[in-house]
């Protein structure tokens, strides 16, 4: 189940715009690096836990290859003729 509230946490009153931290904020919300990161977490959680855990470490393996498979590949250039 899942349970969507539209009002903010926070209220955020911008000053002036500031477009160098908007863009590290993007990228560490989204970005490739971002989802690599968290991809890492999972797996460094998910080998800290003892054996007597195994259905969370699998749970978190699990995420930990979901997230790790949405990080974009460069495909290689293509040979010139």
């Amino acid at each position: 189940m899942f349970f969507q509230n539209d009002e903010l946490q926070y209220e955020v009153e911008v000053e002036e715009p500031d477009p160098h931290f908007a863009k590290l904020l993007q990228q560490a919300i989204g970005g490739a690096e971002g989802e690599m990161r968290v991809a890492m977490q999972y797996m460094f959680q998910a080998w800290a836990l003892p054996e007597e855990h195994s259905d969370f470490r699998h749970m978190l393996m699990e995420t930990a290859a979901e997230e790790s498979a949405r990080k974009p590949r460069r495909t290689p250039p293509s040979p010139r003729r």
